[in-house]
């Protein structure tokens, strides 16, 4: 017989639920509270603010979507590692789900001055489109907000459904089955150094703290869309030069081709 002292592990987890509760239960409905009495305040429709009190309350504004951000990120994150948040996949075409992602950060895009080049396929995959969405808008702003000003960002779908030997699948050691859709996302960004390739993905992972801040980055993000991918029995990794940019790659099975658009 073996026996072990889980009441430590326990005690962990018990804790681990507390803390989940308060920021599901305590922080959201308060922040959705502040961070709509700001909205009005700033429509002018209370009275007029001064310059100096509308540049206060943007400031306001823009650190409340930041914690609003970050309890969605840890409530999503605890979700989907205990199974609470179940993947509902349905047949869906990819090509659409990313013209219609594209069109939720084009404003985003413009506004740091960032040209996107979008190449699709109207492939169906059987996918959660919400939370497959939710990967390649990420992904996206990531690239837009990592970019200088006046650079491009790429997003490009690739049908993989060939005999060949996959030279990526080989290359990053990761079992992709053919066929599957291949969709990359690439900036041309400071880059990542090659230690923190892997570390990125883990959870509070930041690759350089100060200039995450400076971005509005918690470091869930990625453990986040890595997951959704696994869930999907796909695979996320990204290839990185320094002073050239990162190309993040998303691969996820299909099930069913449609015709090239």
């Amino acid at each position: 017989m073996v026996a072990r002292d889980n009441s430590e592990r326990q005690l962990i987890q018990r804790m681990k639920d507390e803390f989940v509760s308060i920021i599901n239960h305590e922080l959201r409905t308060p922040l959705a509270s502040l961070q709509a009495s700001i909205d009005l305040l700033l429509t002018g429709k209370l009275g007029d603010l001064s310059h100096q009190g509308v540049r206060m309350l943007n400031i306001a504004a823009k650190n409340i979507d930041r914690l609003v951000q970050l309890t969605s990120n840890i409530l999503d994150f605890e979700g989907l590692s205990s199974g609470k948040i179940t993947i509902l996949k349905q047949p869906c075409d990819i090509g659409e789900l990313v013209n219609q992602t594209v069109a939720t950060v084009q404003s985003t895009a413009g506004q740091q001055g960032i040209e996107l080049l979008v190449t699709t396929q109207s492939v169906s995959v059987s996918l959660d489109a919400e939370r497959i969405s939710q990967v390649l808008h990420h992904l996206l702003v990531n690239a837009i907000r990592f970019s200088n000003p006046g650079g491009r960002v790429w997003l490009e779908v690739e049908l993989r459904d060939d005999g060949k030997v996959d030279a990526i699948a080989i290359a990053h050691r990761k079992a992709i089955k053919k066929p599957y859709v291949l969709v990359k996302v690439k900036d041309e960004g400071q880059g990542i150094p090659a230690d923190k390739l892997e570390a990125i993905f883990g959870q509070f992972q930041q690759v350089d703290a100060s200039d995450t801040r400076r971005q509005g980055g918690a470091g869930l993000g990625l453990a986040i869309c890595r997951s959704i991918i696994q869930q999907h029995q796909g695979t996320l990794w990204v290839e990185s030069t320094i002073g050239q940019g990162s190309i993040f790659y998303l691969a996820l099975p299909v099930q069913r081709v449609a015709v090239q658009a």
